[in-house]
């Protein structure tokens, strides 16, 4: 089809807050859209004096506004015409999708001016982060309203952690939904229609009372006074959200998280992410070694048997944090995969003395911050299952990237069409690697949500995976409930029918020295 012709409505054409900016810039770099003009539309302002009091008082505190680059845009708006919404209705312009970015939402006769209507984000609400801040997930809702006599329709959802503030809460939202339109734009260009998930029921968005307002202003002074908290027992030693590894028997579908082994770190570092290896008739866990005193991680591993775990050593140490030591075998060479998001880029390195030396023989991805990265051998394709940030706020949780590769080198390799396949903090973030039982693909997943990292874990079962689309369903979740004192579980791992897992408590103490091997 030929290029998308869009508009996008503007409360102020000539400051545009950094989510749009961020959509537009991704319209003016594809070749299959066209950024056809702005529309001016500054509608009456909704919300009680107090309200708006309180947001730019709260604004002020977390929110302040941020810049990011958009060159391609820069260079269009120069010559994109800005039209007021009363000219586009009375006149005879010819969108195709017309992008509604308004605090107060555009006039629903701007519908009948677009050939697949008007798009809007419910991330651009007057009211948005404010009563999500109570919330386990922030939840935004793309639809749109195909003409002005048509109900609406939803195209897609996506759900992200909620921040303690609630205008930081909105500005991350609108900064992050933006990717959301970009992917839906480009469905709508492989598919000739946008996705269509049923009905949606607009709402008039409520209205925040002086209750409503007392009750989020104590739960903003409990979670700013928990993290002061959280600060002090750091430097004190009593490492708050310290996570641990959990060592038993089980597989993904059955493991019993509660009937496990502890493995506790010695004082004041946690361990995470940890992968299983068998090797040489021995059983084997890499895993991030964090120091709370450098505030950076590297790559530890330990042996397991009979006698419980020993620590062996340092595996891989950088100048940079690293983490999620994706471990793997192919053509009888050993490879790891570890997180290295702080160097902007994907790294591949070898084995070449088991366990404790590793040279760097790929990388990919450069300039690109990617975290908990791993490798899937699929009948014969390889693809890389990756978490990008796109945001200024550096998440990683909420969006999940996928490319076809060449091999586990990495020359080449070739973006989904409809990255980010998943938009979900409950699920998008890797939690281990991608398992073949019985047919079927298994992805470990985390759950970022309750405004915590690594509040819980997900076995997801891929129904999908091809260039032409992606689908996953939750298959079980397990959640920190299984143990008093823990405040989440993010990352397991299966090998020789064991599981090890990762679980945090909210302090962990000073801890005590580990049996070496």
């Amino acid at each position: 089809m030929n290029a998308i012709r869009i508009a996008a409505v503007i409360d102020n054409p000539a400051d545009i807050a950094i989510g749009p900016r961020r959509a537009l810039e991704a319209i003016c770099e594809d070749a299959r859209f066209e950024l056809s003009a702005l529309i001016a539309h500054a509608g009456a302002a909704r919300g009680s004096g107090a309200f708006h009091m309180a947001m730019a008082i709260d604004a002020g505190l977390f929110a302040r506004p941020r810049a990011v680059a958009a060159p391609a845009f820069d260079a269009k708006r120069a010559t994109l015409p800005v039209q007021s919404t009363d000219a586009v209705i009375a006149g005879d312009a010819a969108f195709d999708v017309i992008l509604d970015f308004s605090a107060s939402g555009a006039p629903v006769a701007l519908s009948d001016c677009a050939r697949f209507g008007l798009w809007r984000l419910t991330s651009f609400d007057w009211n948005a982060g404010f009563f999500e801040t109570a919330s386990p997930v922030a939840k935004v809702d793309l639809f749109r309203t195909p003409g002005a006599g048509d109900p609406a329709r939803r195209i897609a959802t996506a759900a992200y952690n909620v921040k303690i503030s609630a205008a930081r809460n909105a500005a991350f939202m609108r900064e992050k939904s933006a990717q959301l339109i970009v992917r839906e734009l480009k469905r709508l260009a492989e598919d000739g229609a946008p996705a269509d998930l049923g009905p949606y029921e607009a709402g008039e968005g409520q209205e925040p009372g002086l209750a409503d307002i007392a009750q989020y202003g104590v739960r903003l002074a409990r979670g700013l006074g928990a993290r002061a908290i959280e600060t002090a027992a750091a430097r004190a030693g009593a490492r708050p959200g310290m996570f641990l590894l959990k060592y038993g028997k089980g597989g993904p579908l059955d493991f019993d998280p509660a009937n496990s082994v502890d493995i506790v770190p010695p004082q004041n570092r946690y361990w995470a992410d940890p992968f299983l290896l068998e090797k040489n008739g021995a059983m084997f866990v890499f895993f991030e070694d964090y120091s709370y005193a450098g505030r950076r991680g590297h790559i530890s591993v330990g042996k397991i048997d009979d006698a419980g775990f020993s620590f062996i050593g340092p595996a891989l140490r950088a100048d940079y944090h690293l983490s999620y030591p994706f471990i793997f075998e192919h053509d009888g060479a050993l490879f790891m995969l570890p997180e290295t998001s702080q160097s902007q880029r994907v790294e591949v390195w070898r084995s070449v003395d088991f366990p404790c030396k590793w040279e760097q023989c790929a990388t990919a991805l450069e300039g690109t911050a990617t975290a908990d990265s791993a490798l899937l051998n699929h009948h014969g394709e390889w693809w890389l299952f990756t978490n990008v940030t796109n945001d200024s706020y550096g998440d990683h949780c909420a969006e999940l990237h996928l490319f076809r590769a060449d091999g586990p080198m990495l020359r080449t390799l070739e973006p989904h069409p409809l990255n980010p396949v998943v938009i979900d903090a409950r699920t998008a973030r890797g939690g281990g690697r991608i398992l073949a039982l019985d047919d079927r693909l298994y992805r470990l997943s985390q759950d970022n949500s309750h405004g915590t990292y690594g509040y819980g874990l997900n076995v997801m079962e891929i129904t999908r995976l091809d260039m032409g689309g992606y689908s996953e369903r939750v298959v079980r979740r397990i959640t920190p409930d299984f143990e008093a004192g823990l405040i989440g579980c993010h990352h397991a791992d299966f090998a020789g029918g064991h599981f090890i897992m990762d679980a945090r408590r909210a302090y962990g103490g000073r801890g005590a020295p580990v049996r070496r091997a």
